[in-house]
């Protein structure tokens, strides 16, 4: 046996055909459209690219999607992300690093900087509409997203509270919506947004 038989139910029954939006939310951190929309702007990069497979079947679209979120939305291990899901804790590593590399490919089709002179004078007019501050372009503003202690490098995700994190940053328009997002480097790094 090659394969370690794991249990099924838990995504495909429950998740798929029972939770409404409002624990789909609270689980994922996005509601149920927003995965919908997500599955859809991913799912042709993780098609045609390295598929992760189970017993040489793929793994559907929107459980590799689901996982990937669960398991950058909790910070679980990827043991627990996988006994959750019914994979390996190497499967549930392959699919949450084909979804973000996949997430980083389509990145300019949702995130995009301002890139005219007309787009950052409206753009600045409308931060002046909402809060009266002159001359703004972007919110930045960043996290630390708590995370296990790494048997490596472990110090290098000590952050400056004492917590294993890595960090977060993000900038913002008037509207809300992201205009640029870096992430991944250890708690112990004070970042700054840098801008081309």
């Amino acid at each position: 046996m090659w394969v370690y038989p794991r249990p099924q139910f838990w995504f495909e029954q429950l998740v798929v055909n029972g939770y409404q939006d409002h624990p789909w939310r609270e689980q994922f951190r996005v509601s149920r459209d927003t995965f919908e929309h997500i599955c859809g702007l991913v799912g042709p990069e993780l098609v045609f690219g390295y598929e992760t497979k189970i017993r040489n079947r793929p793994i559907v679209l929107e459980k590799r999607v689901a996982v990937a979120l669960w398991r950058l939305a909790t910070g679980n291990s990827y043991r627990t992300v996988g006994l959750t899901f019914g994979i390996s804790r190497c499967t549930a590593m392959n699919v949450k690093d084909e979804f973000c590399t996949a997430l980083l490919r389509r990145a300019n089709d949702f995130m995009k900087f301002l890139k005219t002179e007309a787009t950052t004078r409206q753009t600045i007019q409308e931060f002046q509409d909402i809060r009266r501050f002159p001359q703004v372009v972007g919110a930045l503003d960043g996290s630390h997203i708590p995370i296990r202690p790494l048997k490596e490098d472990s110090n290098e995700y000590v952050n400056r509270k004492s917590f294993h994190s890595i960090v977060l940053q993000g900038v913002a328009g008037a509207n809300g919506k992201f205009l640029h997002v870096s992430t991944g480097y250890g708690g112990s790094i004070a970042m700054l947004a840098c801008y081309e």
